[in-house]
């Protein structure tokens, strides 16, 4: 499954590593790597927006420091995954934003709506060799014992 990498460090957000994202994924990933004593104090909740979609995260909804992108968020092709993460004192006030991590585009996912699948279409030559095929047997010219 796809998983981004982000580092983490005072208000910047990178990606380190980036992951290949499409329309109609669930359970793609990022995993967040937090440097600084900033943040370690801050209660975290990651940001996703695409397009018009926006949805938060909190760190308790997380594994360890991997959060899985929001569904909502992966659900249109042609638009950028931007990843962002805020922290909150006890208080709950917003201590620091970070900026907004591109995480690329999301591509268009292979879509199961339509036809169902039908039997493939052999190579074209295939007809050709069946029917040289046949004319070798009528010929006789392979008639004896079976090869190893």
């Amino acid at each position: 499954m796809s998983n981004i990498q982000i580092a983490v460090s005072a208000a910047d957000a990178a990606v380190t590593a980036p992951a290949t994202l499409t329309s109609g994924m669930v359970g793609a990933t990022v995993t967040f790597a937090f440097s600084g004593t900033v943040w370690q104090s801050l209660r975290k909740i990651a940001v996703f927006r695409a397009g018009s979609v926006r949805r938060d995260v909190e760190e308790t909804d997380w594994s360890g420091s991997v959060c899985t992108i929001p569904w909502e968020c992966l659900s249109e092709a042609d638009e950028r995954l931007l990843v962002g993460v805020y922290g909150m004192d006890e208080a709950g006030t917003v201590v620091i934003p970070t900026v907004y991590a591109d995480c690329g585009w999301i591509w268009p996912g292979a879509d199961p709506a339509g036809d169902p699948a039908a039997d493939p279409t052999g190579p074209f030559y295939a007809g050709l060799l069946a029917e040289a095929l046949e004319k070798a047997k009528a010929s006789g010219a392979f008639d004896g014992p079976a090869g190893p």
